[in-house]
């Protein structure tokens, strides 16, 4: 739970101190659906560190270093970029990379072969989950077409609708909840296809997912690499998250799919992200887990200390590690 400081003075806005990276004070609304403004990429990740941390090499690069919109929703702080961070992407590449639906889990539509889909990555302090926006409350949705979010109850109720209604301008036609007119409408219009890679897939064709927009809602063929990639970050709050030393040489788990920082005296930005799981590149030098080996050029890790968010899916098999 965030908890929340009230700033002195007339008119005064709540202000959330563990709100995560970026502006701490609400500028509009509340936590249950409220912006705080935006932070820079030096704060959250640009994309060729969001990329490393989770491994997903598709689509064409389009913003490289993305500003990002940092908004609670439904109680949880959220972060987005201002532009997609990729093109020519589709639904089933971001699923085998685990970005889709944030969850421990193969997901409510499990893609084939069906991957776990709970990634984190870590800057600094914070960790995030990362997924897709949600467009609509069911998944699999039942959705026709190219629906206009503003005139549907469904689609106006939705994670997406709620956020690109709040803050577009102009209002949409048939929206009525808040409006701060913060962005120009057209900015949303994500990629060559007009499109973005929601998590929702069509509950008639299971083979499409919903893609959005500033204004609608729309279908994508969730093979068809003409879409774009708008991550969404969501902050894990740091009660969620543990500390506990480790000796060195150093130690490592095997085991569900976790963030780990490590500290590494050896470098200036001393926290270094991984994903302990079965497969795929991690930050740092080849780890043996017994079951998988992990091996990075980027970075000579020297552990002295690690952190890691969720541990109640603790235990954790711990074993001992050789450095090259």
């Amino acid at each position: 739970m965030l908890e929340a400081n009230l700033s002195a003075g007339l008119g005064a806005k709540q202000t959330y101190p563990d709100s995560g990276p970026g502006p701490k004070t609400l500028k509009f609304g509340t936590s249950d659906l409220g912006y705080f403004g935006e932070a820079g990429y030096d704060e959250i990740f640009n994309l060729s560190e969001l990329r490393r941390q989770t491994n997903f090499w598709a689509g064409t690069d389009n913003s490289p270093n993305p500003a990002w919109i940092k908004m609670f929703v439904s109680g949880k702080v959220i972060y987005f970029p201002t532009q997609p961070l990729a093109i020519s992407v589709n639904w089933n590449q971001l699923y085998a990379a685990g970005l889709i639906y944030g969850t421990d889990n193969t997901g409510v539509v499990p893609g084939s072969p069906a991957v776990n889909q709970l990634v984190y990555v870590t800057k600094n302090e914070y960790s995030f989950k990362v997924r897709c926006f949600k467009s609509q409350d069911a998944d699999p949705a039942n959705h026709g077409g190219l629906e206009a979010i503003g005139t549907s109850a469904i689609l106006k109720a939705a994670e997406w609708g709620r956020v690109i209604s709040a803050i577009v301008s102009p209002r949409q036609t048939g929206y009525t909840g808040d409006n701060w007119a913060l962005y120009p409408y057209n900015l949303f219009i994500l990629g060559s296809s007009g499109l973005g890679i929601s998590q929702n897939t069509r509950q008639a064709d299971m083979t499409s997912n919903l893609g959005i927009n500033n204004v609608q809602v729309g279908l994508t063929a969730k093979a068809a690499a003409s879409y774009s990639w708008l991550p969404v970050l969501e902050l894990v709050a740091k009660t969620d998250v543990v500390y506990f030393p480790i000796k060195d040489p150093v130690a490592v788990t095997k085991g569900p799919m976790l963030p780990v920082v490590v500290n590494d005296p050896d470098y200036e930005d001393s926290l270094i992200a991984y994903r302990l799981f079965g497969g795929g590149v991690q930050m740092g030098r080849a780890i043996n887990t017994g079951d998988v080996t992990y091996a990075d050029p980027y970075y000579r890790v020297d552990v002295s200390a690690v952190k890691m968010a969720n541990a109640a899916a603790l235990p954790l098999v711990i074993s001992s590690v050789t450095y090259e």
